[in-house]
């Protein structure tokens, strides 16, 4: 199909069609064909003819936009006669446009497109007072218009704050970046004259919130604070006014979260008494619950403290100042109302804490420190009271948003605890429980549980913290003689109970005798399904730091796991946690009671996936077969009684059923052997099991070796890839299995090469990853596992290995770039140690070259580059002789690295190269900037993005 001619007339088509047509696809098609438009030549005439007057909104703004992408970003097209002509003619839009009301969407976009113009002549030096003239033409223009002096102003406005925001926004290099830069400095002052001007004349119509916006857009560029001081007195003033609050909230934050608010401290102390002044209106906006007021103010006096910590301690003992300012802080922090249903503030103030006390540790004295210390513990009484849930049990109704919302709040107030454990020390802990005490004293009824689970929340993430349990720490000696007296009355505080618990686990290690007090508070909880995470969770951690401790109890606590598996009332995540915990607790004990805990836990495991096997394939049957390989995976990668047996040279249990388990998995396998997630289940049940193991799953080797080698024979699995990784690892260097291991080696050579040899590999590119993570992995660990079966192969393996590296790194993707520029890089540096190895290199080294050139120039994903750059520098590395011959001969093809590419160009790229052959940054810096530079992109904002 022909596409139209791009004139205006059809330009205005394609626009109805895009928004009013109703079908997706013609939508897509204008679209795409408006884009091109945009990008033409043809754009710098009928994007004029498309802000004619008579044109409708959405027509215009196109027109606007057009104007926008072609002076950002296709300015050499502009000759120098018509820069003027141009300028002029946007004036002329920016003029006519603001008189009229209903336009001020295509107002801004030539705005904008007037602020690229700008941008443009200050990057060229052709008009260095840029901001005076633009001042001065509409001051000359609102002075002769008769009924739009303050239209025209509000559009002054509006180009003044559209310009630094361009400024910002656009991606320039560094020396042009500060050629704009001085242009607005140079402007800076005849706009603050204006913007007070505007501000305080009566007269003007022109709205405030414009000006305090332009306003923050300057401050934004760096301008001087202290010159503009003054100005921003007024705007603090103006926070009291309601149609103004919100601009000048914003207008003033971005003040003093400015890097350069730090060089003008007299000016932020000036402001300070200014800022208290609000403090009468936060607390009225606090009793009156205006939550959109609280939230404006608690950003506004955050944004202050946070920035300006330094100031604040130095005028701590003012109430008037440092102090002043730390308790309207702390008064947004401890709001009377409930987060997040009736406040979404307070979380802002969390930060200042942090910052004051970075401040105060880093440049303040003893002294000052144990002043702030009452400060700090009010702090911690008030996020206490923050984090309790509402005592009207209101949560039980949330939306399951409040309810994450208010869970991510408590772990920001518990993060905030844990930081306040370096500056205050284990005291944190100690107030915490006093408060804790006094709450239980105070209880008079079960429901008031509240406070106590606040406390219990706070105490639970400083134990957490803690590194020192040797220390004397007698109150949580006392903490956990007080935990099982606490009458539970809600899940809430039961939840927060069993992670109080779990944070105690090395503690509990060092005082066992208090061990089976807090295991039997949290045992029977595996009974409730609402708290069935939380007890999981915590029994894992009290078996993996205790478990030598639990031998006494071991059969009332298999007894109780067994039957919760039994029942099956576990999600499957924590029926895998659970498992985890009886490998902990198993490992601990005898021998002939860890075989009779794991087979009365086994064995209808093992009957159900024997019956399973023999069943016809189905959908659950897969899932209850996967599910129970991901059970067995969890249990034996915690079995591990290799210190118990290392005497007795007793066979370890977990190889004891896999012997059993390993003809019921053949069978599955027989049915299954194509399906991809029972195959990964099962290798990852073995992979743990070696991890756990290590040599003793040696008598295994065999017999799943075999298993593998039939699988990737029959269907190549990555998950297959990895286990034999792990294999090579622990058994590759081993005599007495080398044959098994070096037959896995070719099984998996000889079925990746047909997927190399006939093309296909494109269609499997996860085989590519794995096959090639998986040989870089060798090269690395056991070379002479390759060295072997390239004896024993009749082909050239090393070559073909090489070659197969070169193919994968042709795939257009990020990851095979990842994966086999490792294996590359892995052949390369052997070349040094083995003859054979670098015959192959010399041979293959122009065709590698070649690929990486060619994906430099296009082939590959522009993120992919650094694997690209790294290949570069190991063969320079290796032998810059030849490295520079092979580059030179291979540079010299019209097509490398790419087509449309001037020789001089690519000359520059390789002699860089060779310059910088010991630095790696530099190759990563050389090939990212080249490549930007073969795509046509260098210098565009798409290459910056």
């Amino acid at each position: 199909m022909t596409e139209p001619e791009i004139v205006a007339e059809n330009v205005e088509k394609a626009l109805y069609q895009l928004y009013y047509d109703p079908s997706s696809s013609s939508k897509d098609v204008a679209q795409r064909w408006l884009t091109k438009c945009q990008r033409s030549k043809e754009a710098w005439m009928f994007a004029w003819q498309l802000l004619e007057e008579n044109k409708a909104s959405e027509v215009q703004y196109f027109g606007a936009s057009c104007l926008v992408s072609k002076i950002s970003r296709s300015w050499d097209e502009i000759p120098d006669d018509k820069v003027i002509v141009l300028r002029d003619q946007l004036f002329h839009l920016i003029e006519r446009f603001s008189l009229l009301q209903d336009r001020k969407i295509v107002l801004t976009r030539l705005c904008v497109a007037f602020s690229a113009f700008v941008i443009n002549c200050a990057i060229q030096g052709s008009w260095p007072s840029a901001v005076t003239d633009i001042i001065d033409k509409f001051g000359a223009l609102s002075v002769t218009s008769v009924n739009g002096g303050d239209k025209l102003n509000f559009a002054l406005l509006e180009m003044l704050t559209v310009l630094p925001e361009e400024y910002h926004s656009t991606n320039l290099e560094k020396y042009k970046k500060g050629r704009v830069r001085h242009l607005l400095r140079a402007g800076e002052s005849e706009v603050m004259r204006m913007l007070v001007a505007l501000f305080h004349d009566p007269s003007m119509k022109v709205c405030k919130e414009s000006v305090i916006k332009c306003v923050s857009s300057w401050i934004m560029v760096g301008v001087p604070i202290s010159e503009w001081s003054d100005f921003l007195a007024d705007i603090l003033e103006c926070v009291k006014q309601p149609d103004l609050f919100d601009k000048s909230v914003d207008c003033l934050l971005t003040t003093f979260c400015s890097p350069y608010a730090q060089e003008f401290t007299v000016t932020m102390r000036k402001l300070m008494p200014l800022l208290l002044s609000l403090h009468p209106m936060l607390q009225k906006a606090i009793v009156d619950q205006d939550a959109d007021t609280v939230l404006g103010l608690t950003r506004l006096v955050c944004g202050f403290a946070e920035n300006q910590p330094k100031i604040i301690l130095e005028t701590f003992p003012d109430p008037q100042a440092g102090l002043g300012i730390i308790y309207m802080v702390l008064d947004c922090g401890r709001l009377p109302l409930q987060y997040p249903t009736e406040e979404w503030s307070s979380p802002i103030s969390f930060t200042f804490w942090c910052s004051l006390q970075d401040e105060l540790q880093a440049s303040m004295g003893d002294q000052l420190q144990q002043q702030l210390h009452p400060l700090f513990y009010e702090v911690i009484s008030c996020l206490l009271q923050k984090a309790s849930y509402p005592k009207d049990n209101s949560h039980d109704s949330w939306s399951a948003d409040e309810k994450e919302q208010h869970r991510i709040y408590r772990v920001d107030i518990s993060d905030t605890f844990m930081y306040f454990l370096e500056m205050l020390g284990v005291n944190v802990l100690l107030y915490m429980f006093e408060k804790f005490k006094a709450c239980l004293g105070e209880r008079n009824a079960p429901s008031e549980w509240h406070e106590i689970e606040a406390c219990l929340f706070g105490i639970h993430s400083i134990i957490e913290t803690l590194t020192e349990f040797d220390t004397d720490l007698p109150f949580l000696k006392e903490l956990v003689s007080v935990l099982p007296t606490i009458q539970i009355t809600s899940l809430q505080l039961a939840d927060t109970m069993l992670y109080t618990i779990g944070t105690l686990t090395e503690w509990l290690s060092n005082h066992p005798d208090n061990l089976w007090l807090l295991f039997s508070i949290a045992l029977p909880c595996l009974n409730n399904q609402d708290l069935s995470m939380s007890t999981v969770l915590t029994l894992r951690r009290l078996t993996r730091e205790c478990g030598e401790h639990l031998v006494t109890f071991a059969s009332t606590i298999m007894e109780q796991f067994s039957a919760v598996l039994m029942r099956g009332s576990l999600r499957s995540n924590e029926e895998s946690w659970l498992m985890q915990a009886i490998g902990h607790l198993l490992s601990c004990l005898p021998q002939q009671d860890c075989m009779k805990y794991l087979h009365s836990v086994l064995l209808v495991q093992m009957q159900q996936l024997e019956a399973l096997s023999k069943d016809p394939p189905s959908l659950p049957n897969k899932n209850s077969i996967v599910h129970i390989l991901t059970l067995l995976t969890n249990l034996f990668l915690t079995l591990d009684r290799r210190k118990e047996n290392e005497e007795s040279q007793v066979e370890q249990p977990a190889v004891i059923f896999l012997h059993q388990l390993t003809p019921i998995f053949k069978d599955i396998l027989n049915v299954w052997v194509a399906d991809v997630l029972i195959v990964d289940a099962l290798c990852e049940l073995y992979d743990k099991s070696i991890r756990s193991l290590t040599g003793d799953f040696s008598s295994l080797l065999t017999e799943v070796c075999e298993i593998l080698c039939t699988v990737f024979q029959a269907y190549p699995h990555t998950s297959v890839l990895s286990l034999s990784q792990q294999i090579i690892l622990v058994f590759g260097a081993d005599e007495e299995h080398r044959g098994e291991v070096v037959a896995l080696f070719q099984t998996i050579f000889n079925s990746c090469s047909p997927l190399y040899l006939n093309s296909s590999i494109r269609e499997h590119p996860d085989i590519a990853h794995g096959f090639m993570r998986f040989l870089s992995h060798t090269c690395r660990k056991q070379f002479t596992l390759c060295r072997v079966s390239s004896e024993k192969n009749e082909s050239n393996l090393l070559h073909d290995l090489f070659k197969f590296g070169i193919l994968t790194l042709q795939l257009p993707d990020s990851e095979s770039a990842n994966s086999a520029s490792m294996f590359v890089i892995e052949f390369l540096s052997l070349s040094s140690k083995h003859r054979d190895v670098c015959d192959i290199v010399q041979s293959l080294g122009k065709e590698l070259l070649q690929v990486v050139l060619k994906a430099i120039g296009g082939n590959s994903p522009r993120s992919a580059m650094d694997h690209f750059a790294d290949i570069l520098f190991v063969m320079c590395g290796l032998n810059i002789s030849m490295f520079r011959a092979y580059i030179n001969e291979v540079i010299a093809l019209a097509d490398v690295p790419c087509e449309k590419i001037e020789a001089n160009k690519k000359s520059s790229f390789v002699n860089q190269l060779l310059k910088e052959c010991k630095n790696k940054r530099s190759y990563r810096d050389l090939v990212k900037e080249f490549t930007l530079v073969c795509r046509g992109i260098h210098g565009t904002d798409y290459a910056n993005a």
